[in-house]
């Protein structure tokens, strides 16, 4: 029988003579679209059919062919097929041939293709599939001890758990330690999979009762602790791409939340905490934690003796700073000062000639990051969703000035300074507020990582302007 998607891919069903016992109605219905990939990526090229009725078992193998339109490549691509509703979904073993995928199956309701497939799908493919295993020899194992508690239980002869343990012990290493520690140069989940490896036998060994309740220990033979060599690797590896996904997406705060977590999963494992790794955390923690902070502000006065204009910019370059606590990430910060540079300083007075000169600034301005928070979505790079800066202060400038007022009038040199309280007043509506704290209106770019932000304000007679530009400078 055959079927034809509405992409033009034709599904074409061959059932062998004497395949079934009874007669069957069997349907086969291309199915409009594939989801539920466990990639960042969806692949390129779905197609797949639904065959029912669901559940319905060959004595002998039927076979699929799926021929799409696009041809089907003879590597890069992958056949899976399932049970209703996409549940079950296993890779298949399939052939490739003029561009068409041909499957056996033995039972139905469906198969699927989908291409092309980059190395990272394989590597998330590898993984599922060796979890898939581990999960199979956990349910074989419980069900040996099950069975050998129930004969203990009627007094029957059994086997003892440790004897169990023991048998099972190089199915581990067979099945699950050694290709795990073959995978786990391949990158960070790799590696984390194969500490996890450790991890799950040591559970079985609680599980089984093997373990001293009170010292700990269990039998020399059932012992595997974690290679050093893997937890550096697993650190090597998972240190790096964390920073990469860092300085590439400016999610700062989850780099923080990655190390927190590392040392708390090494400390539940009873790992001593390696300085240098502490260390090491630090200095990725500083190569990305680097943002600038770009600030102008110009304030403006006008009255019926006269206008006043300044304009002054700030530059902080904020940098992280460890903290004194949890591995020194509790209590870290993100601050600057920056230095006032003075960009034009006008004055004018009705019948006067004003002269603007020894302009300087007299103190700096402080900024401190306060939040810097993403949301995550399935499948897509993260999206900051909140930033909040804090201005301590904007520093403070001085100039001399000197009036010629009048045809043959005295000259005067008046000294002024400006220390910018009014400013805080005027954007956070507080004239008791001793910083300004902003974390509304930011417009947010990402690529690279920035976020600006304008605001008006006013405070007596004079006009303020506020803009900011606050860009994530990660180290290569």
């Amino acid at each position: 029988m055959t079927a034809t998607g509405a992409d033009g891919t034709t599904y074409r069903l061959d059932v062998p003579p004497d395949t079934l016992l009874f007669d069957t109605e069997i349907a086969m219905t291309p199915l409009s679209d594939i989801e539920g990939f466990p990639f960042d990526q969806v692949p390129e090229h779905r197609i797949g059919v639904e065959l029912a009725p669901e559940g319905l078992e060959f004595a002998s193998p039927v076979t699929l062919t799926m021929s799409p339109p696009n041809p089907i490549p003879a590597g890069g691509a992958a056949v899976v097929d399932f049970h209703a509703g996409g549940q079950d979904a296993a890779l298949a073993s399939f052939e490739v041939a003029s561009g068409a995928a041909t499957i056996q199956l033995t039972h139905f309701s469906g198969a699927s293709a989908f291409w092309p497939l980059h190395d990272e799908w394989w590597r998330i493919i590898a993984r599922s599939k060796a979890r898939d295993l581990v999960r199979q020899i956990e349910a074989a194992i419980a069900a040996d001890v099950g069975l050998a508690r129930a004969q203990q239980l009627r007094g029957t002869q059994s086997d003892s758990i440790l004897d169990i343990a023991l048998k099972w012990a190089p199915v581990w290493d067979e099945l699950v330690f050694g290709p795990s520690l073959e995978r786990a140069n391949a990158g960070c989940r790799e590696a984390t999979d194969a500490v996890l490896g450790y991890v799950l036998w040591e559970r079985q060994l609680q599980l089984m009762g093997l373990r001293d309740p009170e010292t700990g220990e269990s039998d020399p033979r059932l012992a595997r602790p974690i290679p050093d060599s893997l937890l550096k690797l697993k650190r090597d590896h998972c240190f790096e791409e964390q920073f990469q996904r860092c300085r590439d997406t400016g999610d700062f705060k989850s780099l923080m939340a990655f190390f927190l977590t590392h040392f708390r999963q090494l400390e539940i494992l009873g790992v001593e905490i390696d300085p240098d790794d502490i260390d090491l955390a630090h200095l990725y923690l500083e190569r990305c934690g680097r943002w600038e902070l770009d600030v102008n502000l110009r304030s403006s006065m006008a009255s019926a003796v006269g206008t006043e204009l300044e304009k002054v910019s700030l530059h902080f370059r904020l940098a992280w700073q460890a903290g004194s606590a949890a591995y020194g990430l509790a209590d870290s910060r993100a601050t600057a000062l920056a230095d006032v540079v003075i960009q034009d300083i006008e004055e004018t007075r009705p019948g006067c000639t004003i002269l603007i000169s020894n302009q300087q600034s007299t103190d700096q301005g402080f900024a401190d990051i306060k939040d810097i928070d993403f949301e995550q979505f399935e499948d897509q790079p993260p999206v900051l969703k909140e930033l909040k800066v804090e201005i301590v202060g904007f520093g403070a400038i001085s100039w001399d000035e000197t009036a010629n007022c009048g045809k043959g009038g005295n000259s005067e040199l008046a000294q002024a300074v400006t220390d910018w309280p009014e400013a805080i007043e005027a954007f956070s509506g507080d004239p008791n507020a001793t910083s300004l704290i902003l974390g509304k209106g930011w417009g947010f770019g990402h690529d690279p990582f920035s976020a600006e932000l304008t605001k008006d304000g006013t405070v007596a007679i004079r006009n303020l302007r506020l803009e900011l530009k606050f860009t994530h400078t990660p180290a290569p």
